[in-house]
Protein backbone atom coordinates (compact mmCIF):
# COMPACT_ATOMS: atom_id res chain seq x y z
CA UNK A 1 0.00 0.00 0.00
CA UNK A 2 1.76 3.18 -0.84
CA UNK A 3 -0.76 5.89 -1.14
CA UNK A 4 -0.36 9.32 0.78
CA UNK A 5 -3.08 11.01 2.18
CA UNK A 6 -1.28 13.99 1.90
CA UNK A 7 -0.26 13.69 -1.83
CA UNK A 8 -0.91 17.05 -3.34
CA UNK A 9 -0.69 16.45 -6.98
CA UNK A 10 -1.53 13.27 -8.74
CA UNK A 11 -0.96 12.85 -12.29
CA UNK A 12 -2.78 11.69 -15.59
CA UNK A 13 -0.60 10.62 -18.95
CA UNK A 14 -2.45 10.82 -22.61
CA UNK A 15 -2.08 11.51 -26.16
CA UNK A 16 -2.00 15.43 -27.47
CA UNK A 17 -4.90 14.15 -29.65
CA UNK A 18 -6.96 13.27 -26.44
CA UNK A 19 -5.88 16.59 -24.46
CA UNK A 20 -6.31 18.84 -27.57
CA UNK A 21 -9.98 17.27 -28.47
CA UNK A 22 -11.62 16.22 -25.53
CA UNK A 23 -9.83 17.24 -22.52
CA UNK A 24 -8.46 20.79 -22.40
CA UNK A 25 -11.60 22.08 -24.48
CA UNK A 26 -14.18 21.35 -22.12
CA UNK A 27 -11.36 20.99 -19.02
CA UNK A 28 -12.67 17.67 -18.36
CA UNK A 29 -11.61 13.81 -18.22
CA UNK A 30 -13.93 11.04 -19.27
CA UNK A 31 -14.33 8.13 -16.91
CA UNK A 32 -13.50 4.93 -18.77
CA UNK A 33 -14.91 1.83 -18.39
CA UNK A 34 -13.70 -1.01 -16.50
CA UNK A 35 -13.74 -3.68 -18.78
CA UNK A 36 -11.44 -2.02 -21.36
CA UNK A 37 -8.57 -2.08 -18.58
CA UNK A 38 -5.21 -3.47 -19.43
CA UNK A 39 -4.16 -6.17 -17.13
CA UNK A 40 -5.81 -9.45 -17.89
CA UNK A 41 -6.55 -10.21 -14.74
CA UNK A 42 -8.93 -7.23 -13.96
CA UNK A 43 -11.82 -8.38 -16.75
CA UNK A 44 -10.97 -12.37 -16.65
CA UNK A 45 -13.79 -14.43 -16.36
CA UNK A 46 -13.20 -15.09 -12.50
CA UNK A 47 -14.46 -19.51 -11.54
CA UNK A 48 -16.31 -18.71 -8.28
CA UNK A 49 -16.55 -21.74 -5.62
CA UNK A 50 -20.30 -21.86 -4.26
CA UNK A 51 -20.58 -22.30 -0.55
CA UNK A 52 -23.90 -22.32 1.36
CA UNK A 53 -24.79 -22.36 4.81
CA UNK A 54 -28.45 -23.59 4.63
CA UNK A 55 -26.81 -27.18 2.28
CA UNK A 56 -28.30 -25.59 -1.15
CA UNK A 57 -27.74 -27.89 -3.83
CA UNK A 58 -25.22 -26.67 -6.02
CA UNK A 59 -25.21 -27.07 -10.29
CA UNK A 60 -23.53 -29.78 -11.78
CA UNK A 61 -21.24 -27.41 -13.33
CA UNK A 62 -20.86 -23.85 -12.43
CA UNK A 63 -19.08 -22.49 -14.26
CA UNK A 64 -21.99 -20.93 -16.44
CA UNK A 65 -22.56 -19.20 -13.17
CA UNK A 66 -19.43 -18.20 -13.36
CA UNK A 67 -19.20 -16.36 -16.31
CA UNK A 68 -22.85 -14.48 -15.25
CA UNK A 69 -21.01 -13.41 -11.98
CA UNK A 70 -17.78 -12.34 -13.72
CA UNK A 71 -19.91 -9.96 -16.17
CA UNK A 72 -22.09 -8.41 -13.77
CA UNK A 73 -19.00 -7.62 -11.57
CA UNK A 74 -17.53 -5.18 -14.93
CA UNK A 75 -20.96 -4.15 -16.17
CA UNK A 76 -21.77 -0.77 -14.87
CA UNK A 77 -17.89 -0.04 -13.38
CA UNK A 78 -15.86 3.16 -15.04
CA UNK A 79 -12.91 4.38 -13.05
CA UNK A 80 -10.33 7.23 -13.81
CA UNK A 81 -6.66 6.37 -13.03
CA UNK A 82 -3.43 8.49 -11.87
CA UNK A 83 -0.15 8.15 -10.99
CA UNK A 84 1.37 9.31 -7.87
CA UNK A 85 4.76 10.62 -7.07
CA UNK A 86 7.13 8.35 -4.74
CA UNK A 87 10.61 9.11 -2.74
CA UNK A 88 12.39 9.09 -6.25
CA UNK A 89 10.12 11.01 -8.76
CA UNK A 90 7.78 13.57 -9.05
CA UNK A 91 4.84 11.88 -10.83
CA UNK A 92 5.26 12.99 -14.31
CA UNK A 93 8.62 12.00 -14.76
CA UNK A 94 7.72 7.90 -15.33
CA UNK A 95 9.58 7.13 -18.89
CA UNK A 96 7.47 3.83 -18.57
CA UNK A 97 4.27 6.16 -18.46
CA UNK A 98 5.21 8.44 -20.99
CA UNK A 99 6.14 5.34 -23.02
CA UNK A 100 2.92 3.34 -22.35
CA UNK A 101 0.54 6.22 -22.16
CA UNK A 102 1.88 9.25 -22.89
CA UNK A 103 1.67 8.14 -26.73
CA UNK A 104 5.59 7.35 -26.75
CA UNK A 105 6.73 10.80 -25.35
CA UNK A 106 4.07 12.21 -28.03
CA UNK A 107 1.69 13.18 -25.49
CA UNK A 108 1.04 15.13 -22.44
CA UNK A 109 1.20 14.56 -18.72
CA UNK A 110 -2.07 16.96 -16.30
CA UNK A 111 -0.61 17.33 -13.38
CA UNK A 112 -3.86 17.63 -11.07
CA UNK A 113 -4.96 19.27 -7.70
CA UNK A 114 -5.70 16.08 -5.79
CA UNK A 115 -8.08 18.00 -2.78
CA UNK A 116 -9.02 20.89 -5.14
CA UNK A 117 -10.24 17.73 -7.70
CA UNK A 118 -12.00 16.28 -5.24
CA UNK A 119 -13.92 19.51 -4.59
CA UNK A 120 -14.86 20.34 -7.81
CA UNK A 121 -16.55 16.90 -8.55
CA UNK A 122 -18.52 16.51 -5.54
CA UNK A 123 -21.13 13.97 -6.73
CA UNK A 124 -18.32 11.60 -7.86
CA UNK A 125 -16.76 11.67 -4.77
CA UNK A 126 -19.75 11.12 -2.78
CA UNK A 127 -19.25 7.13 -3.36
CA UNK A 128 -15.88 5.09 -3.46
CA UNK A 129 -13.10 8.44 -3.70
CA UNK A 130 -9.55 7.51 -4.49
CA UNK A 131 -8.52 3.75 -3.59
CA UNK A 132 -4.46 2.80 -4.38
CA UNK A 133 -3.65 -0.29 -6.34
CA UNK A 134 -2.73 -3.43 -4.80
CA UNK A 135 0.17 -5.37 -7.29
CA UNK A 136 0.35 -8.87 -6.57
CA UNK A 137 3.00 -11.54 -7.95
CA UNK A 138 0.36 -14.20 -10.16
CA UNK A 139 1.54 -17.28 -8.05
CA UNK A 140 0.32 -15.14 -4.85
CA UNK A 141 -2.79 -14.13 -6.84
CA UNK A 142 -3.68 -17.48 -6.92
CA UNK A 143 -3.55 -18.30 -3.73
CA UNK A 144 -5.17 -15.05 -2.67
CA UNK A 145 -8.01 -16.90 -4.86
CA UNK A 146 -8.64 -19.42 -3.30
CA UNK A 147 -9.82 -17.24 0.05
CA UNK A 148 -11.42 -14.99 -1.88
CA UNK A 149 -13.43 -16.51 -5.34
CA UNK A 150 -16.00 -17.88 -2.99
CA UNK A 151 -19.63 -16.69 -3.57
CA UNK A 152 -23.06 -17.14 -1.64
CA UNK A 153 -24.58 -19.56 -3.24
CA UNK A 154 -27.86 -18.94 -0.85
CA UNK A 155 -28.10 -15.63 -1.52
CA UNK A 156 -27.97 -15.71 -5.18
CA UNK A 157 -30.99 -18.28 -4.45
CA UNK A 158 -32.53 -15.51 -2.35
CA UNK A 159 -31.89 -11.98 -4.51
CA UNK A 160 -30.10 -12.60 -8.14
CA UNK A 161 -27.31 -12.57 -9.39
CA UNK A 162 -27.50 -9.02 -10.23
CA UNK A 163 -28.29 -7.96 -6.93
CA UNK A 164 -26.19 -10.33 -4.90
CA UNK A 165 -23.36 -8.83 -6.72
CA UNK A 166 -24.11 -5.22 -6.71
CA UNK A 167 -25.27 -5.17 -2.92
CA UNK A 168 -22.55 -7.98 -1.48
CA UNK A 169 -19.77 -9.39 -3.46
CA UNK A 170 -18.46 -5.82 -4.83
CA UNK A 171 -17.98 -4.06 -1.85
CA UNK A 172 -17.38 -7.76 0.11
CA UNK A 173 -14.21 -7.93 -2.05
CA UNK A 174 -13.70 -4.71 -3.42
CA UNK A 175 -10.00 -4.02 -3.20
CA UNK A 176 -9.24 -7.66 -5.08
CA UNK A 177 -12.02 -7.21 -7.77
CA UNK A 178 -11.01 -3.47 -8.20
CA UNK A 179 -7.83 -2.75 -7.06
CA UNK A 180 -5.00 -5.48 -7.74
CA UNK A 181 -3.02 -5.68 -10.53
CA UNK A 182 -0.17 -7.81 -11.34
CA UNK A 183 3.19 -6.67 -10.04
CA UNK A 184 4.15 -5.79 -14.25
CA UNK A 185 2.34 -2.44 -13.57
CA UNK A 186 3.41 -1.84 -10.18
CA UNK A 187 5.79 1.01 -12.07
CA UNK A 188 2.25 3.10 -12.94
CA UNK A 189 1.90 3.81 -9.41
CA UNK A 190 -1.84 4.00 -9.44
CA UNK A 191 -4.51 5.50 -7.51
CA UNK A 192 -7.90 4.84 -8.77
CA UNK A 193 -11.47 6.80 -8.52
CA UNK A 194 -14.02 3.92 -9.08
CA UNK A 195 -17.45 4.74 -9.82
CA UNK A 196 -20.60 2.35 -9.96
CA UNK A 197 -23.37 3.49 -12.77
CA UNK A 198 -25.56 2.57 -14.80
CA UNK A 199 -25.26 5.48 -16.65
CA UNK A 200 -25.20 4.39 -20.56
CA UNK A 201 -23.84 7.68 -21.83
CA UNK A 202 -20.16 8.86 -21.03
CA UNK A 203 -19.54 10.32 -17.91
CA UNK A 204 -16.79 13.49 -17.26
CA UNK A 205 -14.95 14.63 -14.21
CA UNK A 206 -14.42 18.04 -13.89
CA UNK A 207 -10.54 19.85 -14.03
CA UNK A 208 -11.56 23.53 -14.29
CA UNK A 209 -9.67 24.05 -10.99
CA UNK A 210 -7.69 21.51 -10.37
CA UNK A 211 -5.33 21.52 -13.06
CA UNK A 212 -1.76 23.06 -12.77
CA UNK A 213 0.56 22.16 -15.40
CA UNK A 214 0.73 20.28 -18.56
CA UNK A 215 3.78 18.56 -19.27
CA UNK A 216 5.13 18.22 -22.89
CA UNK A 217 6.63 15.00 -23.81
CA UNK A 218 9.78 15.03 -25.52
CA UNK A 219 8.97 14.36 -29.26
CA UNK A 220 5.11 16.00 -28.89
CA UNK A 221 4.91 17.85 -32.22
CA UNK A 222 5.91 21.26 -32.09
CA UNK A 223 2.93 22.44 -34.50
CA UNK A 224 0.45 21.83 -31.75
CA UNK A 225 2.35 24.28 -29.14
CA UNK A 226 -0.32 27.50 -30.31
CA UNK A 227 -3.51 25.40 -29.89
CA UNK A 228 -2.24 24.48 -26.82
CA UNK A 229 -1.56 28.08 -25.52
CA UNK A 230 -4.89 28.92 -26.76
CA UNK A 231 -6.60 26.45 -24.68
CA UNK A 232 -5.14 26.87 -21.76
CA UNK A 233 -5.55 29.72 -19.36
CA UNK A 234 -2.32 31.93 -18.56
CA UNK A 235 -2.05 30.32 -14.61
CA UNK A 236 -1.58 26.88 -15.91
CA UNK A 237 1.58 26.65 -16.51
CA UNK A 238 3.37 24.39 -20.50
CA UNK A 239 5.95 22.82 -19.26
CA UNK A 240 7.83 20.92 -21.83
CA UNK A 241 10.36 17.80 -20.35
CA UNK A 242 13.09 15.96 -21.49
CA UNK A 243 14.76 12.28 -20.45
CA UNK A 244 18.44 12.34 -20.05
CA UNK A 245 20.50 9.53 -18.32
CA UNK A 246 17.02 8.30 -16.46
CA UNK A 247 16.12 11.73 -14.81
CA UNK A 248 13.37 14.19 -16.58
CA UNK A 249 14.12 17.62 -17.16
CA UNK A 250 13.25 20.42 -18.53
CA UNK A 251 13.53 20.83 -22.56
CA UNK A 252 14.86 23.83 -22.59
CA UNK A 253 14.55 24.18 -26.28
CA UNK A 254 10.73 23.92 -26.37
CA UNK A 255 10.48 26.31 -23.53
CA UNK A 256 12.44 28.87 -25.12
CA UNK A 257 10.05 28.26 -28.12
CA UNK A 258 6.78 28.41 -25.63
CA UNK A 259 8.09 31.60 -24.29
CA UNK A 260 8.73 32.87 -27.41
CA UNK A 261 4.52 32.03 -28.65
CA UNK A 262 4.20 33.82 -25.39
CA UNK A 263 4.80 36.96 -26.04
CA UNK A 264 3.54 37.12 -29.98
Amino acid sequence: MFMDNNIEYIYHYTTLEKAIKFILPEMQLRLGIYKNTNDPRENKEFFFKLVSENGATFPNNNEELSKLVSKEIVDGVKLLSFSTPNANNHGFDYTSMWAHYGDKHNGVCLQIDKKEFEKENPEIFKGLGFNEVNYVEPYSDYEYNKKLEQIDYDKILSIGIKQYVRQNLRFEKLKYLYFTKYKDWEYEREIRLLVFSDVQTDEYCKINNSLRKVYLGEEVNKNYLPSLLHLLPDEILLQPVACRLGRMITNKDLFNEIHLLKQK
